[in-house]
C-alpha cells in the first residue's frame, strides 16, 4: 500500500492560512460588514417573532398570554436588542461605566 507524503509546499500553505484571521481581525472595514450583517439577521429574526405573536394573538386571543405568546415576545424583545447593539457597535464600546467599589452589589 502506497502512503501519500504531504510536500513542505503544501504546509506552508496551511501555515499560511493563519494570515486571513489577521486580516479580518485588523480591518475596520471586515468588522463593520460582518457586524451589519448580524445586525440584519437578528433584525429579520426581530421581524418574524413580531409577525408570529401578531398572528397567535389574532388567532387564540381568547387564551390570554399562553407559553407560545411569551416565547415569540421574549424572542422579538432580545433580538430586536441584539439587533440594535450590533448596529450601534462602536458607540456602545466608546461606554465607560462608573463602578463604585464600595459598593455590595458589586458583580463580576
Amino acid at each position: 500500500m502506497r502512503h501519500l507524503m504531504a510536500s513542505p509546499s503544501v504546509f506552508l500553505l496551511l501555515r499560511s492560512g493563519d494570515d486571513w484571521w489577521d486580516k479580518v481581525n485588523n480591518s475596520v472595514l471586515w468588522q463593520d460588514r460582518i457586524f451589519h450583517t448580524l445586525a440584519v439577521l437578528y433584525g429579520l429574526m426581530f421581524a418574524v417573532a413580531l409577525i408570529q405573536l401578531v398572528r397567535i394573538e389574532c388567532r387564540a386571543s381568547e387564551f390570554g398570554w399562553t407559553t407560545q405568546k411569551v416565547f415569540h415576545l421574549l424572542n422579538f424583545l432580545v433580538n430586536g436588542v441584539r439587533s440594535l447593539i450590533f448596529v450601534f457597535r462602536w458607540r456602545i464600546d466608546e461606554i465607560q461605566p462608573e463602578v463604585r467599589l464600595g459598593s455590595h452589589l458589586a458583580f463580576f
